[in-house]
Parts: structure tokens; sequence; C-alpha cells
């Protein structure tokens, strides 16, 4: 059985199980959607999504806001965001909806309104069900222009949630599966179906490359310098001194040019040959080969299982090991000094009693950790949040408080003191927006934050607010 034949069997199951339970006619569905008129004059968020930046001009947002905007005209709503997105549905961990999570918490808004609720998200049905559950736990109401306003209490109305997310993800897998299925046909024909190819190629009308003159030039020069000195920044050197007057090539362009299995004539998908076209190289084969081992002997040797995060483990349990390979391959370390990319050196430095690995750069001459003690200093300074009355440390529980002129009211989980601050409960969005406003621990103490030592003194702590501090009685 397909999955989309799974996914249907599943709803269907659903609906009759839901619709027995609450004694109606089996197999009957009920809609129980609120009513409009309960949302006269409510604050809305308006949220239109396309998947990529070349729809943004396209009919769709147009068409998306268009509707949603007119019902709240009819309902006479107030819009306090209007969010048009390009960007994909498949993760829930996007910016826009991390937005929406906070103007949520912060009490800004009443209806989340969207076109359908694919336009929200495509993600793990799962994942999308945990964040609608923050939605509701706010008191936010999701209004999709295909349905209506949901009812997070109705069955029903959840079962059409259920049913929703499911065919928007299986919808998401198939668009994928059919992409990747047209990108095997198209590279077979010896075509590119990936967009702009780099530097020293090109695309003409039919979507067939091209290798240019200027990269049938450069592109062997750069193998043969990396090969010869082993490293990209004394290659980019030369090339720049070759190139003369002529416009340079990016360190970026470099590393791209050094792994691309174009410059031997492979057309590859997911590192799979699909087609070799011959008129497309301009590197030998062994050339390329010792690049690699190059390149490889260079990278960094991945930790032991057992010093991997545990957030790391998790992600590669719920996603798998390839995804997550695929997610490191991507990330590198960029120097403060150029923006160069770094490489470690094998060697460590003491900051703070903790070695910290040290880079190099292979643009400029920087050579260290990614942070200094200054840096690790200030940061550690401004992430707890510490109870006035006792000198317990992020041990307290926290909510907004609208009847006084600070923004939250905090309760001590150790000695039962409230008080009153304007600062939020997020430690990180504490330690970015308000570095000032922060409990700071003496760095001079052998105690730290998160020690469970008691005997210290509250001579050994240091309070930096600048604001006043309302307790419950005083």
């Amino acid at each position: 059985m397909g999955p989309l034949v799974s996914s249907i069997a599943i709803v269907v199951c659903l609906v009759l199980i839901v619709s027995g339970d609450l004694g109606s006619e089996t197999g009957v569905l009920t809609l129980s959607l609120l009513p409009p008129a309960r949302f006269k004059e409510s604050r809305w968020v308006v949220f239109a999504r396309v998947s990529t930046t070349d729809q943004l001009d396209n009919t769709s947002l147009d068409k998306q806001l268009s509707s949603l905007n007119k019902r709240l005209e009819d309902l006479e709503g107030e819009i306090v965001r209007e969010s048009a997105r390009a960007e994909s549905g498949a993760e829930m961990d996007r910016k826009s909806l991390e937005k929406i999570l906070e103007m949520a918490d912060d009490d800004e808004f009443d209806v989340l309104a969207v076109w359908k609720l694919d336009r929200l998200t495509r993600s793990d049905p799962w994942e999308s069900i945990r964040y609608l559950s923050r939605l509701r736990d706010n008191g936010v109401v999701l209004y999709s222009d295909s349905h209506g306003f949901f009812d997070w209490e109705d069955r029903r109305d959840f079962e059409i949630l259920v049913r929703e997310l499911l065919f928007a993800r299986e919808w998401y897998s198939r668009i994928k599966e059919n992409a990747e299925d047209g990108q095997l046909k198209r590279l077979r024909q010896g075509k590119y179906p990936f967009g702009k190819p780099h530097f020293g190629y090109e695309k003409d009308d039919e979507d067939h490359l091209n290798l240019t003159e200027r990269g049938q030039q450069i592109i062997p020069a750069i193998f043969e310098h990396y090969v010869e000195s082993e490293n990209r920044a004394e290659t980019k050197r030369r090339i720049d001194r070759e190139l003369a007057n002529d416009e340079k090539i990016t360190d970026s362009k470099i590393k791209t040019i050094l792994e691309s299995p174009l410059c031997i004539g492979q057309l590859t998908l997911r590192d799979r040959v699909v087609k070799t076209v011959p008129t497309l190289q301009c590197v030998p084969k062994q050339t390329y080969n010792e690049a690699q081992e190059i390149i490889e002997e260079r990278r960094p040797d991945m930790p032991d299982a057992e010093s991997i995060p545990g957030s790391i483990e998790q992600a590669t349990m719920r996603f798998g090991p390839e995804f997550v390979g695929q997610l490191f391959d991507k990330f590198t370390a960029v120097c403060k000094e150029c923006e160069g990319e770094l490489t470690e050196t094998g060697s460590t430095t003491l900051v703070r009693d903790t070695r910290l690995i040290e880079y190099d750069c292979e643009d400029c001459d920087f050579r260290g950790p990614l942070f200094s003690e200054r840096e690790i200093n200030k940061l550690d300074s401004t992430l707890p949040l510490g109870c006035p009355f006792c000198i317990s440390v992020d041990a307290v529980t926290g909510e907004k408080d609208t009847s006084s002129a600070l923004e939250y009211l905090y309760t001590c989980k150790h000695c039962g003191n409230q008080f009153a601050v304007n600062v939020p409960p997020n430690k990180y969005k504490r330690a970015f927006e308000q570095p000032d406003v922060a409990y700071r621990w003496n760095t001079n103490s052998s105690a730290g934050p998160d020690d469970d030592d008691k005997s210290c003194t509250a001579e050994e702590t240091a309070f930096i607010w600048d604001i006043t501090i309302l307790s419950d009685g005083e």
C-alpha cells in the first residue's frame, strides 16, 4: 500500500472513531468550526507563503493575502502583522514562525490567518501539532480560508487539522520525489537542472552546460596550485597574481571548484555519477583525485561517539545519520578578522579553565580559539537571572504581569519570594536584548552559576540590574 493510500486510511479510521465516540451517525462528519461573529474586531496576524523567491512576483501571494484581508475586513479586524514569505514549509524551525510564537507569548494577537494549512506547514505532522498546541496554549485561534475558525476543543475540528497536516506532508513528499525524478531524467539527457552553475561553466537555453574560455584557463591552474601548495589561501594568492587586473576569484568559489565533479565532466546527484560529458572536463582525473585526497586530509576529524552532544544524538535518531551528516558538511567556522574560512590546527589553548580548539585562517594571520576570554566572560555574566532575596540562580518561574509597571513577575523556587523586573524568562533572549540587566556571578569565585554548593555568600555575587526591583513584601 502506498504512503498516500495509508494516509487516507488513517484519516478515514479517525473519522469513524471520532464520529462513533461523539454518538453521531457512523461515517458522518459534522463540522464544528467556531462562528465568525465571535472574532469581530479581533487582532490578526496574516501569514502567506510561497516556496521560492522566484514565486514572490507571481499571483499566488496576492491571491492569498487578498482573500484573507477580505475576510478580515468583513469582521472589522485589525492587522497586527502581515507576513508574506518565500520559504520552504518542510520544517517548523523557521524565523517567521518563531516570531509568531513570540507574539503569541506576549498576547499581541488573537487570530493566526492562513489561506490553507499547507501555507503554514508541510512539516512532520507531529512537529506541526506541537506548534499549533503552543498557539492554543496562548489562546490564539487558527483561521484557514479554506475551512474557517478552528475550535481547539472540538474533536471534529482536530480531525480536520490532522487530515490537512497529513496531506500537506504527503504532498510535499510527492513533490520532492517528483523533483528528484525530474532531475535524474534531465541529468541523463546531459542537462543541468540545478540553477546557475559555478564559475567556469554556463548553461544554454536548453540547460546544457558549456565550459567557458575563462574557466578552461583558470580552473586547471587552481587545481595545479592547490595540489602543489596543499593550501587554499596560497592557491588564491597565486591565482590573484596571475589574474592581475582581472576580476578576482573568491575563496568560496575556489573551494566550490576544487570539490566539483564538473571539472572532470561528471554530472552527479547525491554524490552519484549520473552521466559523464567529456566536453565539460578541464582537469585530469588524477589531478582531481589528488586534490580530493588533500581536502580529505585537511578536513577536521569527527569527535568520538561518547563526546557527541545529546541534542545531536536526538537529531540523529529523529532524522537519521545521513541527514545530520549532510548538515555537518555545511558547517564552517568563519574568521572574525576577515570572514575567511577557519581550519582546525590540532592544538588547543586554555580559556577559563577550559581547553578550546585553536583555528588558523587561510586568508589572514589569525590564529586562536573561536571565543576570547573577554567574550566568554561577557556572555557568562549576562545569562542567568538571580533572586534578590537569596543567592539562587535561574531557579525562578516567571509570567507576564499586566498589573505592574514592570513586565514580568518571578517567583523564586527556593525562598518563595516574588519580584518584578523588565526582563523576559528566556535567558538567551535576555542576554542579547538586555545584556546589562542581569545577574553576574563573581568570576573570581570557585563556584559557578550551575553549582549546587549553598556555602557561597552574598559577597561572592554582584547584581547589575540598573532598574527598580519590586517585591511582594516591601
